[in-house]
Parts: structure tokens; sequence; C-alpha cells
């Protein structure tokens, strides 16, 4: 599904308002609550055509599920997907971060519908 925004996120209401601004703008979006989840798709049904990945979770955070995906990727020999990190908190710590790790950029929450749509758009161009 190459062409599916997949939004990790633990927080349904997140998956449900990212989902629907996307869909609105001819982007395919589907949503998982957590990076396992995304884990276990990505192993299931192969790599989506991006991943918008909130940083706070339990369990397993963004930055974890974001090395887990790397390696995953790494060992099915798949190209690397992009990854837009998605976060209430933006610190110029967190930005270091995601810029370190090698991610696609950051979208701030909550989500405003043009700022999102830009930066997916951006992203996948």
């Amino acid at each position: 599904m190459k062409d599916l925004i997949m939004i990790v996120d633990d927080d349904a209401t997140n998956i449900k308002l990212a989902g629907m601004t996307l869909s609105k703008a001819g982007y395919p979006a589907a949503g998982v609550k957590s990076g396992r989840a995304l884990i276990d798709y990505v192993k299931k049904k192969g790599q989506p055509g991006l991943v918008l990945l909130d940083i706070l979770m339990p369990e397993m955070d963004g930055f974890e599920t974001y090395e887990a995906l790397r390696a995953l990727e790494k060992e099915l020999s798949l190209s690397p997907v992009p990854v837009l990190f998605a976060s209430a908190e933006e610190t110029p710590e967190i930005a270091k971060r995601c810029t370190d790790l090698g991610a696609s950029g950051f979208v701030k929450k909550p989500y405003t519908p043009d700022a999102l749509i830009q930066t997916v758009g951006t992203t996948l161009a």
C-alpha cells in the first residue's frame, strides 16, 4: 500500500482527525494505536507510503518505533519509508533528535489541516 499514509498515535481522536483531513485532501490514510501495531502492519502488509508518527506514546514511543521500523526495513531489504514525527511538544531538543534520526519532518499537534496537508504534500513530492 505504497500510497497509504499510516497515522500512528495512541489517541483515537488524533487518528480520526488526521485521517479525515488527509482523506479530504486526496491522501488515503489509516491509523494504528501503537508502534508495535505499525511494525506488525509492515510485516504483514508491507510499507505504507508515509508514516505520521506520534512521539509520546506508551510502551514504545515514537523514537523507539522509528528505530524498530528502520531495523525492520533493513532486515527486509526495503527502502526507508518517509516518516513525519508529530507532537504537541516542539522543543529544540525534539527537533534536533528528529533531524539526527533522519526523519522527513515534524508536524505540530494539534494538527491544523493546512499545515498537515502542506507538510505531507511536500514530503511526498
